[in-house]
């Protein structure tokens, strides 16, 4: 029984396919990850004791036109990984092989069978970020979304609520002490959606967050606000986030980003069309959005989809 054993574990081994690239992805809750220049690496291991052989990979690099995901290169080895650690390194890192790292997640259970980790949840302990693996998928590239950011409220996350305002912070880092540029309140374009025109600035913006202000606020700072999100990553690849959980604390609002491209033409999509459509492109799909508030596919058919249930 135990010959029969081996043999299937080895043969199972043996046809294991294993990624040459592994990615990595922060969200709302841990984009801090990439704030302050930190770098990200990861460790390979053949085993998951402590003595057992690892290997690591080269730092991360950001994947261009996909906001906070970053790729890295899986090391070779004549015996598979079967565990892998993902590690936030200081600027100053010049190796991953340092031990100076300054956060990470737990040793991990590694197949091959999927090869992006997205890291959802810490408590800013030192090695306690959690996460969940996925596989991933090449973006569309950049993507010119013009100079207007949007931002989408929601029934579970109604921003609007009492009255409140909305704004916006640009930075050039991803550090709330970075260079930043504030947003002029959001102006409000109906069925919960709300833009405005993002600051010029000579340097590139990398990051943005928006704030919840009382009602009195007369323009949108760095003080007086009821709520916010965390600092989010921006490449001016999507243009629209949308709020879906207001989070725990004052600065834990979390949600995602998509695409939303105005169009001024009333009869795209359906001829019962009123004033303007809303196209909106999301990793599930083009829909077009009607001032009544129906949600159309491309090709017309009518769906009983609310402009929530899409993002």
């Amino acid at each position: 029984m135990k010959k029969i054993f081996t043999l299937a574990a080895a043969l199972m081994l043996a046809f294991s396919v294993y990624a040459e690239k592994i990615y990595f992805k922060t969200t709302s809750a841990t984009s801090w990850w990439a704030s302050d220049g930190a770098k990200i690496g990861a460790l390979f291991k053949v085993g998951k004791g402590a003595m057992d052989f690892g290997m690591y990979a080269a730092f991360f690099t950001p994947v261009e036109g996909q906001s906070g995901v970053f790729e890295g290169v899986i090391p070779e080895n004549e015996e598979p990984f079967v565990a892998v650690q993902f590690l936030r390194y200081q600027s100053t890192a010049t190796s991953p092989e340092e031990q100076n790292y300054w956060n990470a997640t737990g040793l991990l259970d590694y197949t091959g069978e999927f090869d992006m980790f997205t890291a959802t949840a810490s408590n800013l302990d030192w090695d306690s970020t959690t996460g969940e693996w996925g596989n991933y998928t090449p973006g569309p590239g950049p993507v010119p979304t013009g100079d207007v950011i949007y931002f989408q409220t929601t029934e579970d996350c109604n921003w609007a609520v009492d009255g409140a305002k909305i704004g916006a912070i640009f930075r050039t880092g991803m550090s709330d002490q970075d260079y930043g540029l504030f947003t002029a309140f959001f102006t409000d374009l109906g069925n919960g959606l709300f833009s405005a025109a993002i600051p010029e600035n000579e340097e590139p913006w990398v990051s943005v967050q928006f704030l919840r202000y009382n009602p009195i606020a007369e323009k949108p700072a760095w003080a007086d606000f009821w709520n916010g999100t965390g600092v989010e990553a921006y490449d001016g690849t999507y243009n629209l986030f949308t709020a879906t959980s207001w989070g725990e604390g004052q600065l834990t609002t979390t949600g995602t980003w998509s695409i939303y491209i105005p169009t001024e033409d009333p009869t795209i999509g359906a001829d019962n069309a009123q004033e303007k459509n809303q196209v909106v492109i999301t990793r599930k799909g083009t829909f077009i959005i009607t001032p009544n508030n129906e949600v159309l596919t491309i090709g017309g058919a009518i769906t009983n989809l609310s402009v929530e249930e899409i993002y």
